[in-house]
């Protein structure tokens, strides 16, 4: 054999095995679980998924109701938000007469609130630019 192909016949293995170690040390080192739903959220679909699925469970709770042609109304302003996005979501209905959903939807999307889940998911490792 010349040596060339015994520099990549042994360097290839060594190299997949640095590289698999490395990884389980990154991912141990930064905390590779999601915390909660709004993370799982982020991971599946963005801030719009976000926005949505705290829209469902704000539905869900009978917190808010959701009518046609795209409207959002607070039937329970009594109940405390859980969240920071809850309460972005809260605080926007208020600031917006109309409950316009689309208008909703692009002012809570935007919020730093939906943000730091994202730079909290990027500082784990989990998510990438």
């Amino acid at each position: 054999m010349t040596a060339f192909a015994v520099l990549v016949t042994v360097a290839v293995p060594v190299a997949l095995v640095v590289l698999v170690v490395r990884l389980r040390t990154v991912r141990a080192d930064r905390g590779g679980a999601v915390h909660d739903l709004a993370e799982a959220a982020f991971l599946n679909g963005g801030p719009p998924r976000v926005v949505d699925s705290v829209l469902a469970q704000l539905h869900d709770d009978g917190r808010i109701g959701v009518g046609g042609p795209g409207l959002v109304v607070v039937l329970r302003p009594d109940l405390a938000p859980r969240d920071p996005v809850e309460r972005t979501v809260m605080r926007q209905l208020a600031a917006a007469p109309s409950g316009a959903l689309r208008d909703l939807r692009l002012a809570v999307m935007r919020d730093p609130a939906v943000q730091e889940i994202g730079d909290g998911l990027a500082a784990r490792g989990l998510l990438v630019d």
